[in-house]
């Protein structure tokens, strides 16, 4: 709603604007796994916030795991 305010677009407005590059890019072979992903993985009741949020959560996650495991390997030498 914050970015239909501040851009005077609605949702499917925004959409169809980014049409033709996503449709570019879809086609391109470039981006497989993106081109993979069903027309409603990004609907309207996605919520972005969690979405990232969560794939922060996953990176640090994989940091600490590997820096624990790089501690533990240098004790035990």
């Amino acid at each position: 709603m914050e970015a239909e305010r501040s851009s005077g677009l609605t949702d499917a407005q925004f959409w169809e604007a980014q049409r033709p590059a996503l449709e570019k890019a879809m086609n391109s072979g470039r981006c497989p796994v993106l081109a993979g992903l069903s027309e409603d993985t990004f609907g309207s009741g996605f919520d972005h916030f969690e979405f990232g949020l969560q794939r922060i959560l996953d990176g640090l996650e994989g940091f600490v795991a590997r820096r624990t495991a790089e501690r533990a390997a240098g004790k035990k030498s």
